[in-house]
């Protein structure tokens, strides 16, 4: 995994949400750091910053719970764009 995506997921949730030192598997929703509403401005970053499409209806937030997950997440869905 890039270390510069992993630099960007926690600039961001550092920048948007306040969350120091946010290790790469900690649980962000599970553990209540962030809140459900909060996942809409997540995702539309994810989105914009890593040129993805997340609107299948079967996200959830455990997908994107951790940064290691958000990472695997956005992986997965550039690599099946290029392969379109």
């Amino acid at each position: 995994m890039s270390n510069l995506m992993e630099d960007v997921l926690k600039d961001f949730l550092f920048n948007e949400f306040g969350l120091e030192s946010v290790t790469s598997q900690e649980r962000l929703f599970s553990s209540r750091l962030l809140r459900s509403i909060d996942a809409m401005r997540l995702i539309f970053f994810i989105q914009k910053q890593f040129d993805i499409q997340l609107t299948n209806s079967k996200l959830r937030l455990a997908d994107i719970d951790t940064v290691e997950l958000m990472m695997n997440l956005i992986t997965d869905k550039q690599g099946k764009h290029k392969n379109v």
